[in-house]
């Protein structure tokens, strides 16, 4: 009998230990995969010629710029389009906008529109048309 219960508890420890090592290597798998899927992104902001803000953070792979903008500034937008960053809105009336180049290119769609990828270097330039 005694024979019968050495065998159980050692049956039982190792079910354990396994066990808890096996999980352990799940969540290793699991931290290693969302850090797989997260890129490094660069945002800046340009006022008169000067940068008045600059943010670099990771986020998601399939991320759209605004959701990145929404999630680092103070944000106001109609329709898609970003009309206020931090306080400064556009002003239709003296022709001022905020438009935005990624890694130095104009881009045509609108931030809801336009997914982010790793190094992207978004610069919002806040002037006047």
């Amino acid at each position: 009998m005694k024979r019968v219960m050495r065998f159980s508890s050692a049956f039982m420890l190792s079910v354990l230990f396994i066990s808890g090592c096996s999980s352990g290597n799940n969540a290793s798998e699991t931290s290693d995969t969302e850090s797989a899927n997260q890129i490094a992104v660069t945002i800046s902001l340009v006022k008169d010629g000067t940068e008045i803000d600059k943010k670099e953070f990771s986020t998601a792979e399939d991320t759209s710029l605004m959701e990145a903008m929404k999630a680092q500034f103070e944000l106001k937008e109609e329709n898609g389009m970003i009309t206020s960053i931090d306080g400064t809105a556009q002003d239709e009336a003296q022709g001022y906008y905020w438009v935005y180049t990624i890694n130095d290119e104009m881009i045509n769609t609108g931030a809801k529109d336009t997914k982010l990828k790793q190094g992207d270097q978004v610069e919002f330039t806040y002037e006047k048309f």
